[in-house]
């Protein structure tokens, strides 16, 4: 193994590392949002609301962030015209997928406060 090769691309790695925690930060508070409205949109008492949110759920979670990646990258601009930028299309993606799972762990959280638990909550005045 040549070490010269990791040693000569040092600053091009870390730089590399920076864009990845960037995206990965810019991702999980959009994700953090995107998960908040789809899980709540998932327990509304609204047919319609329900089913878009399941389907979305269920599409992104069923698809690999790969090919969601090139859906946005190479597709998108296909079927627009316009060039997507790649940062923007890495965050894009996977705040989308990001915010898929999220909304699964907000909705089954939310789903599993007992029954006596919401009584006595709403007993004490809580909402």
């Amino acid at each position: 193994m040549d070490w010269n090769v990791i040693i000569n691309n040092f600053p091009l790695l870390l730089q590399g590392a920076l864009v990845t925690v960037e995206i990965t930060a810019m991702s999980v508070g959009c994700g953090f949002l995107i998960g908040l409205l789809v899980a709540l949109a998932g327990l509304s008492r609204f047919t319609i609301v329900r089913l878009l949110s399941k389907c979305y759920v269920d599409i992104i979670r069923g698809t690999p962030l790969l090919v969601q990646i090139f859906l946005i990258y190479f597709a998108l601009p296909m079927l627009t015209g316009q060039r997507v930028d790649p940062f923007i299309a890495a965050v894009t993606a996977c705040s989308i997928n990001s915010g898929a799972y999220v909304s699964e762990i907000f909705r089954a959280g939310i789903q599993s406060i007992d029954k006596g638990q919401m009584e006595a909550g709403r007993s004490l005045g809580l909402s």
